[in-house]
């Protein structure tokens, strides 16, 4: 008989379910389990009970000191593993062993199941079995009597909290979040609040399903949600209708909804902004244009004033991440209103000064959170050194977009282009636009275009695999 990876989903309202299928593979004379993997504390009640069936037949069993059972019938029992122990054990002793993983709900569902897959070849798979429970979403949904048709599932549950984002874009009545102790549903209220969705929604937090503790919280306190930290909840949020006023009468949830659902093109006077902002809308058209941005793109805004370039950007890469920076404390704030007007999850603002502020990305270790494509907006005195700084960190075939007015700017970016091909011996990709824009004005009974200023739009694209060097540094 063929070994299989048995990956069993348990759920604490249908366990029954699964007790009866771990013992249908452990009481298989020929085909037997020779590993478990348990990572949770309900894995042990299903152990403690598999353990004293056996001990009515008469079945030897090991313990530890412990009490944890170590062995049931030969099979070798793991506890509290990490994915890749896992992963490794399945890749080396697949086909030669019958290994039994217990997971949470439907392994295939945001679980261990299909991580596993995903790791898997074509041809290895057929190694793999999945026995699917009903699952905490599912269960929750039931319990508000809110169907699960028109919805969207998210997890943040061991991942960033970015991961619930692309939910947020969507047009589904209803969201679903798994939570973890870090990802609560304290921060996920606060995040919301925040990012100017939380009046839109209702918000539903569901705490320890199936068990005695359960309880299921349709209205709290900020210092209810801070005491949920350390218990397993699931997160449901359900869209408002109709449209709610606010405290001037005005349709405010209405107006939310039409903004965030316009992505490109939005009219300047729509931002809330200072004088000389924002960057005019054709302009935005072009230069997000030129940044190849893809859904999961991370982009940072050098130089983001009241966020033009941030807001139409963030809805695009509605699975990425923006970065705003910017020296200005009021244009922060007022970026800040516009992510609630605009309702605009994945911008983060950060207030430094450039290039200095680029640090938090050269520190990173990992490349999730270097930039896809950098927008530079402004002729900054030190434009050479944000472009120098701009190529440390970023990706590989990454877009560095920099917008300029004055000529003087300009100069300084085919400057800074002219001698990196001098220093490096390798022509850099870029390519220019200068933009010349004029609107039609009307003047009773007559019309004249009028002409905005004109823009030069350099994109310049970072070679894959090539060192780069630029005054005395080193870019990788």
């Amino acid at each position: 008989m063929i070994k299989k990876v048995h990956i069993l989903g348990i759920s604490p309202c249908y366990a029954e379910t699964a007790k009866q299928t771990t013992q249908g593979l452990f009481m298989n004379k020929a085909n037997r389990v020779d590993a478990v993997f348990a990572r949770r504390k309900d894995d042990l009640s299903i152990l403690a009970w598999l353990k004293e069936q056996f001990v009515i037949i008469n079945k030897g069993i090991n313990l530890e000191c412990s009490e944890k059972i170590t062995h049931i019938n030969n099979a070798t029992i793991f506890y509290d593993s990490k994915f890749k122990f896992i992963l490794d054990y399945v890749r080396e002793n697949l086909g030669k062993k019958n290994i039994l993983i217990f997971a949470n709900g439907d392994p295939n569902f945001f679980g261990i199941g299909g991580s596993i897959l995903r790791e898997l070849k074509t041809n290895e798979k057929r190694f793999v079995e999945i026995y699917p429970a009903v699952s905490f979403m599912q269960i929750g949904f039931s319990k508000l009597k809110i169907p699960m048709t028109d919805s969207y599932i998210a997890s943040v549950h061991g991942r960033d909290l970015r991961n619930m984002y692309e939910a947020l874009y969507s047009q589904k009545r209803v969201i679903g979040i798994y939570t973890d102790d870090i990802n609560t549903p304290y921060r996920i209220y606060t995040e919301l609040e925040e990012k100017g969705f939380i009046s839109e929604f209702d918000f539903y937090v569901l705490t320890d399903l199936c068990s005695k503790n359960e309880k299921i919280y349709r209205s709290f306190t900020k210092e209810i949600l801070e005491s949920l930290s350390n218990k397993k909840n699931i997160v449901i949020i359900e869209r408002k209708k109709p449209f709610k006023a606010s405290k001037d009468g005005e349709a405010y949830s209405k107006i939310l909804f039409q903004n965030r659902n316009q992505i490109f093109g939005i009219e300047d006077e729509k931002y809330i902004h200072i004088a000389g902002e924002p960057t005019k809308k054709e302009i935005r058209a072009i230069s997000i244009s030129l940044m190849n941005l893809k859904k999961d793109s991370v982009i940072i805004d050098a130089g983001c004033g009241s966020g033009g370039i941030s807001i139409e950007a963030s809805a695009i890469a509605s699975g990425g991440v923006v970065y705003a920076i910017d020296n200005n404390e009021t244009k922060i704030e007022n970026l800040k209103k516009n992510i609630k007007r605009f309702q605009r999850p994945n911008i983060v603002p950060i207030l430094g000064e450039l290039p200095e502020a680029f640090n938090m990305f050269k520190e990173n270790t990992t490349n999730a959170l270097l930039p896809d494509a950098i927008f530079i907006g402004g002729g900054s005195r030190y434009l050479e050194d944000i472009l120098t700084e701009s190529f440390h960190i970023l990706k590989n075939e990454g877009v560095i977009v920099v917008n300029s007015i004055l000529l003087s700017s300009f100069n300084k970016v085919m400057s800074f282009v002219n001698n990196f091909n001098t220093v490096n011996k390798v022509k850099m990709k870029y390519e220019v636009i200068a933009a010349n824009i004029a609107r039609l004005k009307t003047i009773k009974p007559d019309s004249y275009f009028h002409a905005l200023n004109q823009i030069y739009i350099t994109k310049i694209v970072k070679h894959n695999n090539t060192v780069f060097k630029f005054e005395n540094k080193t870019l990788k």
